[in-house]
């Protein structure tokens, strides 16, 4: 008997007789089978879209199991929701348990929508339902075969909260996700004190409020610097565009104003109206007058300056952060850009957003046309949360407005346009219902789903489905989406970018450089020219792409130049002497010393001679010297001694008066430029003799018998050039841009620039260095001489 009822998991009175344990063995048999016969009808409910019909011990679903999945929730939901609506107690007496789990089913039915959601505003009270719904059951079950631990309790909760949250907001957690967050509502049981539904609805929100501000930051990283660039490149086109219009129309009307008003009133010529037509794109019939033409022109012309102005409201408002200020015809951006970046979608709900609580209707780019789109805006901006979310349960009447809002302004303003507007309209608007989703459940589509859905879209439009019901089904279609086909849209624009890469390249030959009308990356400066060259951009562009490439090269060489002396001055110098350096620096009577040691520094570091580095080595250590003395006489700057740059010049022989002269050659090269070139020439002149010759280019060739450099970036200008011999500096000629890089290659390769160079270096080892200083002299009285003129004009005007 002790074993049977062991076995039974029973505990009888050792005074029970025989017959006594035979009736409640069958009465427990009964109760058995009973319960058996409720367990085969809950499994027989099970379907894949939830229980369809009523049950009963359902509670037993979530007891039973120790899945982490929320199939199990949903079951609970949905067989909840259909007992409250089928369920009917005959006996209650009899089925104490199932009368009271039937109640406590009726009330929570009142929190769960037709969609099975549970409203969110009642979130506590339905958790506190039922827990006590599960704790009934635990109670009055009278079989071992559920778990009673109170930790299971919590976990059955929890995974009721995690099926809200993936109903209500679309948020799905990870394994890792499951065990964190899990492990946060321990710890606030155990640390607040609260009740299990209270401690599990401040989680509830607190993880709505934390993946919102992640979604907030996400979002904001669409529209970082390089966005902001491609966005702009693209507005910036368009206004060039209608400028470029703008430009036509105000030459019309100039010419049709410079015809007598009383000749105006003839009809126009057929080939002046031929050509107008032609020109500005018009219609004008033959027999037009003159007057009719200005008429219409001009009134053309004062639309084209205002919408201008609208599109410049819109690129001044442009930021990592969405639009900062009021923005007029906002619809022009999704006109003017044909990107699927969810970028522009988020620019256009901040603009609405700001414009909807600050545009005022008596502003002066507010015609009736912008009055109706502020409208509009006020409309829409009351869908749109603070964190930039729109309400998904309002996303048809959202997506109605919006619709409205593109048509009036795609009809309403004349701006030019990459494709038809119907399309375009379609586009934006499947955008924007994008958009909605992913700032609300961070779901975002990868290419081939998005073109996917974009046809399904248009088809369910072609056959009656309004806009904001037909996305309304596509994001339910999202939802269900496995989620190796939802990207990041940075993953998705870099994954674009890795396959478009190779025929972009072939397409633009400049790609490889320039990125969103910004030079990212460096090359020769020469072959970037040609590159230019050989496409179709406007001379304008061309100079502004060369001019960028320019600069970021001058910037790469000068961090070059940073880098390699910081690694000289940690060689060479003491960290008293760098810091002596460093102090000195920043005063400006120490300003020819800082110029002296730099070029040191810059020869020391392109320098390839072992001798010549040490004897550079030796003129710094020199310099520096000499820079210790100087400090204590900052105080009175006049005392200060000037360091001398040791220069020679390349001579040629000349008959001067009968006599053999030796003249430089950089002299009369000077006079023959030309006086209106001296001024060029002198810039570069005194840049050298102060030792400044940071971004002076090398002169490349085959058979130069040293190094030499050119000074001067005028395009079709004059060029000095010059090289460096043991140390010191050679004036060789000026030259003009275009001869001379091959013509000085030439000279310094004659046995006479040979001999000249041996004999300075010839100088230099026996410890005398060579000066020049009359014919420094020489030529700079020769350049200051123009200089002197101009002054006295200026006077003399």
């Amino acid at each position: 008997m002790d074993s049977l009822c062991e076995e039974l998991h029973m505990r009888l009175p050792y005074s029970t007789t025989y017959s006594e344990a035979r009736a409640l063995l069958a009465s427990k048999k009964e109760r058995l089978e009973r319960h058996i016969e409720k367990l085969e009808t809950l499994l027989k409910a099970i379907t894949e879209n939830g229980l369809n019909t009523v049950t009963y011990e359902l509670p037993i679903l979530n007891l039973a199991s120790t899945s982490r999945t929320l199939g199990y929730a949903y079951l609970m939901i949905t067989g909840i929701k259909k007992n409250a609506e089928e369920k009917r107690l005959i006996n209650v007496e009899e089925d104490k348990l199932e009368a009271a789990l039937f109640a406590k089913e009726s009330e929570m039915a009142k929190y769960i929508d037709d969609n099975f959601r549970i409203d969110e505003d009642s979130f506590k009270d339905f958790m506190a339902l039922f827990r006590k719904y599960i704790e009934i059951y635990r109670a009055l079950n009278e079989f071992e075969t559920i778990v009673k631990d109170e930790e299971y309790l919590i976990r059955i909760l929890f995974e009721m909260a995690l099926y809200s949250l993936y109903m209500n907001e679309a948020y799905e957690l990870s394994g890792e996700e499951y065990d964190e967050e899990f492990s946060r509502v321990n710890r606030m049981i155990a640390d607040e004190g609260l009740s299990l539904e209270n401690v599990l609805d401040k989680w509830y929100r607190d993880f709505k409020k934390r993946k919102a501000e992640e979604l907030k930051h996400s979002i904001e990283k669409w529209v970082g610097k390089k966005e902001m660039n491609i966005i702009r490149g693209y507005l910036r086109t368009a206004d060039e565009l209608n400028r470029e219009g703008l430009g036509y129309l105000e030459d019309a009307v100039s010419k049709l104003e410079e015809i007598h008003p009383l000749a105006r009133q003839l009809p126009a010529l057929e080939d002046f109206v031929l050509s107008v037509n032609m020109c500005l794109d018009t219609h004008f019939e033959l027999g037009v007058t003159y007057q009719d033409m200005l008429d219409n022109i001009r009134g053309d012309y004062l639309l084209y300056k205002d919408n201008i102005r609208r599109f410049q409201s819109i690129m001044n408002g442009l930021s990592k952060d969405g639009m900062k200020c009021v923005t007029y015809s906002l619809p022009i951006v999704n006109v003017t850009v044909t990107s699927t970046s969810l970028a522009y979608s988020y620019l256009m709900v901040t603009g609405i957003k700001k414009n909807a609580l600050e545009k005022r209707p008596e502003d002066e780019l507010c015609d009736e046309l912008e009055k109706k789109l502020l409208d509009y805006e006020r409309i829409m901006a009351s869908y749109i949360d603070e964190d930039y979310c729109v309400d998904l349960d309002h996303i048809t009447e959202f997506i109605a407005t919006f619709k409205s809002y593109l048509t009036e302004c795609f009809y309403g303003r004349d701006f030019s346009r990459d494709c038809g507007d119907e399309e375009q309209i379609k586009s934006a608007i499947f955008q924007m219902g994008l958009y909605a989703l992913y700032s609300n459940t961070g779901i975002i589509l990868i290419r081939e789903i998005y073109s996917a859905f974009f046809e399904k879209y248009k088809s369910m439009l072609s056959e009656g489905f309004t806009e904001g019901g037909a996305l309304k089904i596509m994001f339910k279609e999202a939802k269900k989406l496995d989620k190796k086909v939802r990207l990041s849209l940075m993953s998705d624009e870099e994954a674009d970018e890795l396959e478009e890469t190779k025929e972009e390249k072939k397409k633009n030959p400049l790609s490889d450089y320039i990125e969103g009308n910004v030079v990212v990356r460096t090359c020769n400066l020469e072959v970037f020219k040609r590159l230019l060259d050989s496409t179709d951009l406007d001379q304008n562009r061309k100079n502004e792409f060369y001019a960028q490439m320019r600069n970021l090269i001058n910037k790469e060489n000068q961090a070059k130049y940073e880098a390699s002396k910081k690694k000289v001055f940690a060689e060479v110098l003491d960290e008293t002497e760098i810091a002596l350096y460093d102090s000195c620096k920043k005063l400006a009577v120490n300003a020819d010393f800082v110029t002296v040691i730099e070029d040191i520094v810059g020869m020391i570091i392109a320098c390839e001679s072992d001798e010549e580095k040490e004897m550079l080595i030796s003129m710094l250590h020199e310099n520096i010297g000499e820079l210790k003395e100087e400090v204590p006489k900052v105080e009175n700057p006049k005392a200060a001694n000037v360091p001398a740059v040791p220069v020679v010049y390349y001579t040629e022989k000349t008959i001067v008066d009968g006599d053999e002269v030796a003249i430089p050659r950089v002299y009369k090269s000077i006079i023959q430029a030309g006086k209106r070139n001296y001024k060029e020439i002198n810039g570069q002149f005194k840049k050298l003799l102060t030792g400044l010759t940071i971004g002076d280019r090398e002169v490349k060739g085959k058979n130069l018998s040293c190094k030499v450099w050119a000074k001067g970036w005028n395009k079709g200008g004059y060029r000095l050039f010059y090289t460096m011999i043991s140390g010191v500096f050679v004036i060789i000629d000026v030259m003009n841009a275009e001869d001379g890089f091959r013509d000085v290659a030439r000279l310094v390769g004659t046995k006479e620039f040979k001999s000249f160079a041996k004999s300075i270096s010839d100088c230099v080892a026996k410890g005398e260095v060579p000066t020049a200083t009359k014919y420094t002299e020489m030529v700079t009285q020769e350049l200051d001489r123009v200089n002197e003129q101009d002054k006295r004009k200026k006077f003399t005007q």
